[in-house]
């Protein structure tokens, strides 16, 4: 199999501190990047989690407008009034109209 040369540009502090990370795994940065693209290759995936804050959801028109709607009637005192069915009935309505 062919090798070829890989660069490529990381913050010093970065390169630093992972260095040491991997160094007590007993490995260099270079293992452990090559690990990883052998991991990727292999899974066809890449091994790692992206999360995001939910302040990040944006709700649509409809949605809004319904939430609105059950504050409002929740308000009034008819919540309270109506049965679990009914209510859900009810939003259903809302939402399509």
């Amino acid at each position: 199999m062919s090798t070829v040369n890989f660069n490529m540009r990381v913050e010093k502090e970065l390169k630093d501190e992972t260095s040491q990370i991997f160094e007590n795994y007993g490995m260099t940065t270079a293992q452990a990047v090559r690990m990883f693209l052998v991991n990727v290759a292999k899974t066809k995936k890449v091994p790692l989690s992206f999360d995001y804050q939910a302040d990040d959801l944006v709700l649509g028109a409809e949605t809004l407008q319904a939430i609105e709607q059950g504050r409002l009637d929740y308000q009034a005192g008819k919540l309270d009034k109506l049965a679990p069915d009914e209510a859900i009935q009810a939003l259903q309505e809302l939402t399509r109209g």
